[in-house]
C-alpha cells in the first residue's frame, strides 16, 4: 500500500496543492464532517483508499477529488450567500474521515 502515489498533475488549491494520494487523505480529514459525508466526497476517498492498495487508477482519484470539490464548493457558496446574504464564511466541526484513518495507518 502506497500513499506516496503522486498526481500525473497536482491539484491547484488556495494556498496548498495536492501532489501525493497522503496530501489529498490530510486534506479530506481536515474537512467538516458534514462534507466528509457528502456522496461525492465518500467516493473519493473509496477511490484513494483503492489506489493506495493498488486496485484502482491514481486519475480515478484525482478526477473524483475535483468532482467533489466542485461540487462542495459550489454548495458552499450557496450555503453562505443564504446565510450572510453574500458576506462570510461558512464552517462545521471539524473530524477525521475514519475510513481514511484506518487505511492510512495500515499502510505504515
Amino acid at each position: 500500500m502506497s500513499w506516496d502515489r503522486r498526481f500525473a498533475d497536482p491539484i491547484e488549491l488556495p494556498g496548498k496543492n495536492l501532489i501525493t494520494l497522503r496530501d489529498a487523505a490530510l486534506y479530506i480529514k481536515k474537512l467538516p464532517k458534514v462534507e466528509q459525508d457528502l456522496e461525492e466526497w465518500q467516493a473519493a476517498i473509496a477511490c484513494l483508499i483503492g489506489t493506495a492498495e493498488g486496485r484502482d487508477f491514481v486519475m480515478h482519484s484525482r478526477i473524483g477529488l475535483l468532482r467533489a470539490l466542485t461540487v462542495t464548493s459550489n454548495a458552499r457558496l450557496l450555503i453562505v450567500k443564504k446565510r450572510t446574504g453574500g458576506a462570510g464564511v461558512s464552517s462545521g466541526t471539524k473530524n477525521d474521515s475514519p475510513h481514511l484513518r484506518q487505511h492510512e495507518q495500515a499502510g505504515r
